[in-house]
């Protein structure tokens, strides 16, 4: 599985894409990243799963990732008004990102999940697709 990190220029957006197999590791390699960013509090966040070819995630792996990161100082800390926006195209992926979704919604979090790139972009208010400064993960 492969992920990249993307931070807009002005540091208002961070791009996470995810392309292959997404298993729970990866998820947790990708959050332990994304909170070392300066950007994590401020920043709106899109995630984009319409790379993934295989969504190995699991109940358990969505829960532990959903309730660690609500109860995390970096998430504690963060701008109540940024936006966390989900591509999630597939069944799995958009049901397990809605799961993760709730979780974050019944903390306070702005986390909401698209099927189509039009109506993400519309919502988040930016297009996610023009964007090019990039870190890459592996695992």
């Amino acid at each position: 599985m492969t992920h990249k990190i993307i931070e807009d220029e002005s540091g208002r957006l961070v791009i996470i894409r995810f392309s292959g197999t997404l298993d729970d590791e990866a998820m947790l390699e990708m959050r332990e990243e994304l909170y070392l960013m300066s950007s994590h509090a401020k920043a709106d966040q899109f995630i984009d799963f319409s790379g993934v070819v295989k969504f190995d995630v699991t109940f358990d792996g969505a829960t532990d990732y959903s309730e660690t990161a609500i109860e995390r100082p970096e998430s504690l800390a963060a701008d109540a008004g940024r936006k966390m926006v989900v591509l999630a195209p597939g069944d799995l992926a958009f049901g397990m990102s809605r799961f993760m979704a709730t979780k974050a919604e019944q903390a306070g979090f702005n986390f909401m999940v698209f099927r189509d790139m039009e109506s993400a972009k519309e919502y988040l208010g930016s297009d996610p697709s023009e964007q090019k400064s990039e870190q890459n993960g592996q695992s």
